[in-house]
């Protein structure tokens, strides 16, 4: 076995940590960016969760203002219809009335 110059070890050895170092740094780089991806990645959740939450808030309030619209449409309804059902009954009292009247 042949045993190594101390000038050519020296280069090995040069050449050895500097392929570390430059592995290293792009681990680092690599990370670096992972981050920053996250913290992107979690602002853009938290923005579409916002944006979910007021497109919720929009649908929640248009649904309140027609359920409200609907119910005094019914209420509206039924007044009506009580009021007709009302002149229907005085109506026909009063043709009873009148038919009693006739026979006596």
């Amino acid at each position: 076995m042949k045993i190594p110059k101390p000038n050519n070890m020296k280069k090995q050895r040069l050449f050895f940590y500097c392929t570390h170092a430059v592995i290293i740094s792009m681990f680092l780089y690599l990370h670096n960016q992972y981050t920053s991806r996250e913290d992107i990645t979690t602002d853009t959740n938290n923005r579409c969760n916002r944006q979910i939450e007021l497109m919720t808030t929009s649908y929640v309030n248009l649904m309140n203002k027609r359920e409200e619209m609907y119910a005094s449409e019914v209420v509206n309804l039924q007044t009506h219809h009580k009021r007709e059902i009302d002149e229907v009954i005085t109506f026909y009292i009063g043709m009873l009335e009148e038919a009693r009247a006739k026979d006596e």
